[in-house]
């Protein structure tokens, strides 16, 4: 749709940043594409990598979101394969990973693990802003926030590790914009937000490019911290609330 492209790129702001999603061009699981056709299925793929590359430089992108059926996620041959596959083409400098939606949107596995194809990151989300849209009150999502803003202000800050980066991701059917900024508020001053293409570049600067697949960081918010959060919430402005459906 070059319409559509052509008016949200006059539209962005020096604060906006688009992506390849999912995963790449057009929305597909690059772990199932294509397995119903046998042999042709390495063709296919190809093709659909080299598309991707083609539109991505076309449209000054740099970074993929990865959308895959399977959350089996180690680092076996599978696994590399596929991210050689995006990484050997030179627009796409690296990705950030999701898995389908009952994951991606509540408990992102493997939270935060980063695989490398070459000296290029791809890295697993390690928070979502989500939550079903039934249960999207303003209740449970005033404790979502408190929840990651408790983890998030607890990671470790050192930019040499991948312990130190968070890709978090937002369901847009559960939390609005203004959602995002009211979270980012909560956030220590030592957490710096950056771009997805920032983020992927200070991981490919600073981090060795060694598979991790299990972080070294708390993932439990202490209750006690998390009422804290929730206090201050309860002073901000009231959350937007989806519809029900």
């Amino acid at each position: 749709a070059p319409v559509m492209v052509n008016g949200f790129y006059r539209k962005a702001t020096e604060n906006d940043e688009f992506v390849a999603s999912f995963s790449g061009l057009g929305y597909t699981y690059p772990d199932h594409y294509g397995l119903k056709e046998g042999q042709r299925r390495e063709a296919l793929l190809d093709e659909f990598y080299r598309r991707t590359n083609t539109y991505m430089e076309a449209l000054d992108l740099s970074c993929v979101a990865l959308c895959e059926w399977s959350f089996e996620n180690e680092d076996n041959e599978e696994r590399r394969r596929l991210i050689n596959a995006y990484a050997k083409y030179d627009a796409i400098q690296g990705g950030i990973l999701h898995y389908i939606y009952q994951e991606y949107a509540l408990n992102p596995p493997r939270a935060g693990a980063v695989y490398w194809g070459g000296a290029k990151p791809f890295v697993n989300l390690r928070e979502t802003l989500g939550i079903w849209a039934v249960e999207a009150t303003v209740e449970n999502k005033m404790r979502r926030m408190a929840e990651i803003a408790c983890r998030v202000n607890h990671y470790r800050k050192d930019c040499t590790v991948i312990e130190g980066y968070s890709a978090i991701n937002v369901h847009p059917w559960s939390f609005s914009y203004d959602d995002v900024v009211t979270l980012a508020s909560l956030f220590d001053d030592d957490v710096v937000i950056v771009s997805p293409s920032e983020l992927i570049s200070l991981i490919s600067k600073n981090v060795k490019p060694v598979p991790v697949l299990s972080l070294d960081d708390p993932v439990d918010a202490p209750e006690e911290e998390v009422q804290q959060y929730l206090k201050r919430l309860q002073d901000l402005p009231p959350l937007w609330t989806p519809l029900q459906y």
